[in-house]
């Protein structure tokens, strides 16, 4: 039965390839310092059991320098697919390490944004403030799943981790404005397979993956596509092809 499909697939591609508009992610290599989400990808099982369902977004730098001070991020998704529930500080900024002032933020599910979690330790200048090591989680996000298809989970503006120290004062040991050292993530509610997120598997997906072909290396090279990695194993390539076929015909 799949030999059979994947004929139709063969014979078909190369018509339907050049009449598609794709639009899919790529996915860049983060430079070190860097605050990114974690995990960098979630694809529920099952699409209708999914909606209801919590899943934590932790937000972590790996940063391991010994002068951190503090930290504040936004972060946007897409509020048809999932909301935010809850913000909880991670073990960054604590305190076990000095007085903190924390600040949870604020969901607006209707824009899909939260604005801003923020923690800090706290002193009283001239008074050296207390500091700590990284890495780190700065905080962990709850969402739950409330539709179908995907949304990028993405640190926004004012994304910052601070430092402080003897020769510099307080300084942004990350920050948004440089590039390559913000990394966001994804989530997905779909059957796999769907490439294209019409909610049905078909030609057009396996098209959709015939036209992103990137065989390796995992992670992060230009021409990577999230969308047409119906695996998430880092490769776009034949596994995706038979994960296609696999759902053939499924929608939702």
């Amino acid at each position: 039965m799949i030999r059979k499909k994947m004929l139709l697939l063969s014979v078909f591609l190369t018509l339907i390839v050049s009449a598609l508009n794709l639009n899919a992610i790529g996915v860049s290599a983060m430079e070190y310092p860097a605050i990114y989400i974690s995990p960098a990808w979630v694809h529920t099982d099952d699409p209708a059991s999914a909606i209801g369902t919590n899943y934590i977004f932790s937000v972590y730098t790996d940063y391991i320098g010994s002068d951190v001070f503090g930290y504040q991020f936004t972060l946007t998704y897409n509020s048809s697919v999932i909301q935010g529930v809850e913000v909880v500080n991670g073990d960054l900024i604590t305190e076990a390490d000095g007085p903190t002032i924390w600040n949870p933020g604020t969901f607006n599910n209707t824009e899909g944004k939260l604005s801003m979690p923020a923690a800090s330790f706290f002193s009283v200048p001239p008074a050296i403030p207390p500091v700590t090591s990284g890495p780190g989680i700065l905080a962990n996000v709850t969402f739950t799943v409330v539709g179908y298809g995907s949304s990028d989970v993405t640190l926004g503006d004012i994304t910052r981790l601070f430092g402080w120290n003897a020769i510099k004062k307080y300084y942004n040991i990350v920050d948004d404005t440089i590039f390559g050292h913000i990394e966001g993530g994804i989530f997905y509610n779909r059957i796999k397979g769907d490439c294209n997120i019409d909610r049905i598997v078909n030609i057009i997906d396996a098209a959709y993956v015939s036209a992103h072909w990137y065989p390796g290396p995992p992670i992060g090279p230009l021409g990577y596509y999230l969308d047409a990695d119906t695996n998430n194993d880092g490769a776009v390539d034949i596994l995706d092809v038979a994960m296609v076929s696999a759902h053939w015909g499924q929608s939702y």
